[in-house]
């Protein structure tokens, strides 16, 4: 896939702003952390790539381009842009009898509007959207003003135990699955990519993944001396084919043994 030259594009501007909060709390031996966060971006001439094909009405777009330039990736200025969001982390460690106990939960929330494909939308019917789509998918019409690709809802968590010099620890993600896809976008891919057991590549896993990717992960390790410590770390136990962006395929499971040394 190659990039395919846009010599009209314009630099993109933004405006971010964040407001967080982050407290402390501790009961006896169990100490614990919440923070949370509210953010704000907006942009304008954001730059997006296209899937464009030398095959129809994108033809004027390879025009000087070598022969062998088919299908590619074109970018564009969506005019304005418009994404806010919240992260929540709470975070707490201490002890259950000789056991010690590490746990983290976070959670991270974003509704990402196009608003070129939303010239009508006043900034009361975003603020609802955004609650009312933050624990479910985006319906169809609402869907098709978001950015591309774009995955709305994370969630991490963490959890470690630990006696004497032994630890294990496990870790969860989830990741929820974009609910615009751009339909050029899915038929470059599954010319690309061919078909999966009779079935077109992306519109398999399209399919397949609509309710998000839940991915596990498990460590041990042990402290041998002072200075070293040993382990052994599994990611992504269930081997799942996943991809926070689609057509992106992110690791498959992977152990990976690691020595620690403190000098």
């Amino acid at each position: 896939i190659r990039v395919i030259p846009n010599r009209n594009l314009e630099p993109e501007r933004g405006l971010g702003a964040e407001l967080g909060l982050k407290q402390m709390f501790r009961m006896k031996k169990w100490v614990g952390y919440l923070d949370l966060a509210f953010f704000y971006q907006q942009y304008k001439q954001l730059v997006e790539y296209r899937f464009v094909s030398r095959f129809g009405e994108d033809t004027a777009l390879f025009n000087g381009l070598d022969e062998s330039y088919l299908v590619g990736l074109h970018p564009i200025n969506v005019e304005d842009a418009l994404v806010a969001g919240m992260e929540f982390t709470f975070a707490s460690k201490g002890k259950i009898g000789p056991i010690g106990v590490r746990a983290l939960i976070g959670f991270t929330y974003n509704y990402p509007m196009n608003l070129d494909s939303a010239k009508s939308i006043g900034s009361s019917q975003y603020a609802s959207e955004f609650f009312q789509y933050m624990f479910q998918r985006a319906d169809s019409v609402p869907s098709q003003r978001l950015l591309q690709f774009r995955s709305r809802q994370q969630i991490v968590g963490d959890l470690e135990l630990s006696y004497k010099n032994l630890s294990i620890g496990g870790a969860i993600f989830y990741g929820s699955f974009p609910e615009y896809l751009p339909g050029t976008a899915v038929e470059a891919i599954n010319l690309v990519s061919g078909t999966v057991e009779g079935e077109e590549a992306m519109t398999a896993y399209a399919n397949l993944h609509q309710s998000g990717d839940l991915i596990f992960d498990a460590r041990i390790s042990y402290q041998v001396f002072k200075f070293m410590r040993v382990g052994f770390i599994v990611k992504n136990i269930g081997n799942k084919l996943y991809a926070i962006r689609p057509s992106k395929a992110e690791p498959i499971r992977n152990y990976t043994v690691q020595l620690q040394f403190d000098i």
